[in-house]
């Protein structure tokens, strides 16, 4: 766009080209339309164009290059690149489970660290929260104190809820199990108001988006109108 047009030139285009686009991504609330249509697919096309060229030159030519990178790097991913093609023939598709099974499991393990610490131990020290009140500052100590009280028994009563237990038929039951069974109704509670809460949060994100392209339309809109001289 800059090599095709003057510098002064390369920010109108740029803002009207946005301001029309959006115009047709919001002609989807009178229903689907070409306009809709033709937007997505610019988007789609676009991104994925992006996307072809970032991981061509950024991914696939420094680890190609013998210069940069040492063979032994470069050959084992290479090979199993190519057994991946192998899957598109179904007498040949066996040679390429290698590749499939390693994708797999080197997908499985990385899904699995990254959970357990990335999300599960950072929120077990989370909770470890002290209950006495001298371990805050003085002026917020005992609200302190209050707040990692709900947290430890928001965190209890959550993982308690996810624990079924039936009784025996005409068996009695008894205070412990009475007790988990309250535990894990007073959890569901808690995930509801969690699950409350992200909800509203990502729409005000959503809304917060929203305002903004409607601001930028009206700005927009604006300026267009000043350069036509009706504004």
């Amino acid at each position: 766009m800059e090599a095709l047009l003057a510098p002064f030139l390369t920010e109108p285009v740029g803002m009207v080209v946005a301001f029309v686009l959006t115009l047709m991504v919001f002609s989807y609330l009178l229903g689907d339309n070409p306009l809709f249509r033709l937007a997505q697919a610019l988007f789609i096309g676009v991104g994925l164009g992006y996307g072809i060229v970032i991981v061509f030159h950024y991914v696939l030519i420094p680890r190609l290059s013998p210069l940069t990178t040492p063979w032994l790097l470069v050959g084992p991913p290479l090979l199993l690149g190519i057994l991946l093609w192998f899957k598109l023939r179904p007498s040949w598709s066996r040679v390429g489970n290698v590749s499939v099974a390693f994708i797999l499991g080197t997908g499985a393990a990385l899904a699995i660290g990254g959970a357990l610490f990335g999300t599960l131990v950072p929120q077990v020290r989370a909770t470890l929260l002290s209950l006495d009140p001298a371990d805050y500052p003085h002026v917020t100590g005992s609200n302190m104190a209050v707040d990692a009280g709900i947290i430890i028994l928001g965190t209890v009563c959550a993982l308690l809820s996810f624990y079924f237990r039936t009784p025996a038929p005409g068996r009695r039951v008894s205070l412990g199990a009475g007790l988990l069974r309250f535990a894990g109704r007073l959890g569901r509670y808690f995930i509801m108001v969690t699950f409350g809460a992200l909800f509203a949060n990502v729409v005000m994100s959503r809304i917060s988006l929203l305002l903004g392209r409607i601001e930028f339309l009206m700005d927009t809109a604006n300026v267009l109108l000043k350069w036509l001289g009706l504004g």
